[in-house]
């Protein structure tokens, strides 16, 4: 793979364990180019976001689960009514991810990526940034910018072009 080399003997930088077999010598982790996820992408498991918040001494990773849209319906909705917005759903540029209560986005990390592993092009794929939420570390998840939805795509594309060198 191209890209840069983590020479951290811990976790995987997006905190995926097991990239070396048990009894084998240490195999450096590899942080490599994110491909802008699309419509079609398909979310196999949990997403990642790596951020520093407002603690500036070390970057963290967070595993969270995507929602599906009636799922962030159901667990959002009662915040947003609470708030006197009645009938909040997700915009197309919306997607909600995390729920759990000891794994969150919070103050801090608004635009940090939302990133998902696809084994079959073993390639990173840019699903959301970090928007905005509710109670952090409370159970509720959070909303994110979705990068697969076609009027971001357009925005992205034409102000920074594509590179299809890397992405499948």
């Amino acid at each position: 793979r191209l890209g840069l080399i983590s020479t951290d003997r811990g976790e995987d930088p997006l905190g995926e364990e097991g990239r070396t077999s048990p009894g084998l010598p240490y195999q450096p982790s590899y942080i490599n180019t994110v491909c802008l996820a699309t419509e079609r992408f398909s979310v196999k498991g949990n997403c990642w976001v790596a951020s520093w918040g407002t603690n500036l001494e070390r970057q963290r990773e967070v595993d969270l689960p995507i929602l599906s849209t009636s799922d962030c319906i159901r667990e959002l909705r009662p915040e947003f009514e609470a708030r006197n917005v009645r009938n909040w759903s997700p915009k197309p540029s919306e997607i909600c991810a995390g729920g759990d209560p000891n794994k969150d986005t919070c103050r801090g990390e608004g635009g940090a990526p939302l990133v998902c592993y696809d084994e079959d092009f073993d390639q990173f794929y840019l699903l959301g940034l970090v928007g905005y939420g509710f109670k952090c570390n409370e159970g509720k998840p959070g909303v994110y910018t979705n990068m697969a939805d076609p009027t971001v795509q357009e925005f992205v594309t034409s102000a920074f072009g594509v590179n299809n060198a890397f992405c499948k």
